[in-house]
């Protein structure tokens, strides 16, 4: 009898799966799939987190895109000249609206408007740069030239 129930508990234990190998103390994969595990979960929590705060500040501030218009427009000059080139003045002033509630506009020293016809540039000018504050309308003044070479299907 005892021997059957011998028999019996080898052939149930050989039928059972065999519980994971415990990894061994200081074993290299241990320690890299803890580290993994961490980092993972670390960059996780930082992501959750910076959701939070761009969530938290589109709310707090609600930007909107700044609107911009021409106020007035004066061609000072546009004459082809005997040297086959095209000048332009022009004076333009833009209306520059900004409808946030909490946020600024700084226009920095490196711009430039240009007026385009065709896919030709007729004038380029600048405008000096200035802090536009909150719920501010700005009109800028500015005066763009150009001169540009004509090519032979433009002169007719």
């Amino acid at each position: 009898m005892k021997y059957l129930e011998n028999h019996l508990d080898k052939h149930d234990k050989q039928n059972q799966p065999h519980p994971p190998q415990p990894c061994d103390d200081g074993g290299c994969c241990c320690w890299c799939m803890s580290c993994i595990c961490w980092c993972l979960c670390f960059m996780l929590f930082f992501c959750v987190i910076l959701m939070a705060a761009v969530a938290i500040m589109y709310f707090v501030f609600r930007p909107q895109i700044p609107m911009y218009g021409i106020d007035s427009l004066q061609v000072k000059a546009f004459e082809m000249r005997n040297d086959s080139k095209l000048y332009t003045e022009m004076a333009v002033v833009v209306r520059c609206e900004n409808p946030n509630k909490k946020i600024g506009f700084k226009y920095g020293e490196n711009n430039s408007v240009s007026i385009i016809y065709s896919d030709a540039e007729l004038c380029v000018g600048k405008f000096e740069p200035f802090l536009q504050a909150a719920k501010n309308t700005v009109m800028i003044n500015m005066t763009l030239k150009g001169e540009r070479e004509l090519d032979s299907k433009e002169r007719e």
